[in-house]
C-alpha cells in the first residue's frame, strides 16, 4: 500500500492477497490531498493513509483505506465520459446510508465528497465489513433469503430483504432488486 503520495506510486499493497493490490497506473489519484481531507472529517484519521485498490468489479473503482488500525473503502467512478445518471455516488451513499439501518451485513456509509479537487472525481467513504463479496453473476449465498432452488423465502412486503424496494426521497428515487421465484 502506497503511504502519502499519488496512490500507487510506489511501495507494494499486500501483493500476495487475492482481494486488493496495487492501484492500476491510470487509476491513480492524490493520496496526500485524500488523507488531509479525512483527517478534517473522520475522527479516526490521523496517521499515515495506506491506499490499495480492490481487484475486479465491474464500473466504480473501489480501494481499500487504512490509517493505523482503522480500515475504510473508497468508492469513486470510473474515470472517462460517464453515462447521464450514471455512477452517481450520492445515490449509491444514499442507498447504503438507508440499507445500514436496516441490514447489518450492509456497511455504513460515513463520508460522501462532491469536489473533484480531492482526487478528480466525487467519491464516498464506508466503513469497511468482511464477508462475502458477489462478483460476476455467482449465485446469491443460501441464507441471504435464497433457499436452495433460487426461491425469494423473505416476506415480499419487507421493504429491504422482500421487495427489494428503498424509498431515498421520492418515487423516482427507488432501488429494486429482483429474486428468481
Amino acid at each position: 500500500m502506497s503511504e502519502n503520495r499519488p496512490a500507487g506510486s510506489g511501495g507494494h499493497a499486500d501483493n500476495g492477497h487475492a482481494d486488493y493490490g496495487d492501484i492500476r497506473a491510470d487509476e491513480r489519484f492524490d493520496s496526500g490531498r485524500l488523507a488531509e481531507y479525512l483527517r478534517s472529517r473522520l475522527p479516526d484519521a490521523a496517521g499515515n493513509l495506506e491506499v490499495a485498490q480492490f481487484r475486479g468489479g465491474h464500473s466504480n473503482l473501489t480501494y481499500l483505506l487504512r490509517i493505523g488500525g482503522r480500515e475504510w473503502v473508497m468508492r469513486r467512478p470510473p474515470h472517462g465520459p460517464l453515462p447521464p445518471g450514471g455512477h452517481d455516488m450520492a445515490r449509491e451513499y444514499r442507498v447504503l446510508s438507508r440499507l445500514a439501518d436496516a441490514y447489518d451485513p450492509a456497511p455504513r456509509a460515513l463520508l460522501i465528497c462532491d469536489d473533484p479537487a480531492v482526487i478528480g472525481a466525487p467519491f464516498f467513504i464506508m466503513e469497511r465489513r468482511s464477508g462475502i463479496v458477489l462478483r460476476k453473476r455467482e449465485p446469491i449465498p443460501l441464507g441471504w433469503g435464497i433457499d436452495n432452488q433460487g426461491h425469494n423465502t423473505t416476506n415480499p412486503d419487507d421493504p429491504v430483504n422482500g421487495g427489494c424496494l428503498l424509498p431515498l426521497g421520492s418515487d423516482r428515487e427507488r432501488v429494486g432488486c429482483s429474486f428468481v421465484s
